[in-house]
């Protein structure tokens, strides 16, 4: 049998994605008990975690300018994965609504 190599995640790449399903949840959460719109939470879960992901990033970046040295990475691939933990919460709600 050979050996298979997986691709292995970065921490901070899952991290992301945790927190953007967090945020799409608990947006989804308020539009649908706060606002009484279920039939657009899969709208709100999305833009909170793209959201998310950029302001995370544009708060890294003035980090750095702040500091003179760059402390934090700014990288998209962060957006990217935090957009999907959004996505993994907001294509099932819209799943439902259709």
């Amino acid at each position: 049998m050979d050996h298979l190599d997986f691709p292995v995640i970065a921490p901070d790449k899952l991290a992301h994605f945790f927190y953007g399903s967090l945020a799409a949840t608990l947006s989804a959460v308020v539009a649908i008990k706060v606002a009484h719109l279920p039939e657009i939470a899969w709208v709100f879960s999305l833009v909170a975690a793209v959201a998310i992901g950029v302001l995370k990033e544009a708060f890294d970046y003035l980090q750095n300018r702040i500091e003179k040295m760059p402390t934090h990475v700014v990288d998209k691939g962060d957006v990217l994965a935090t957009t999907l933990g959004g996505v993994s919460v907001a294509l099932p709600l819209l799943l439902m609504v259709f």
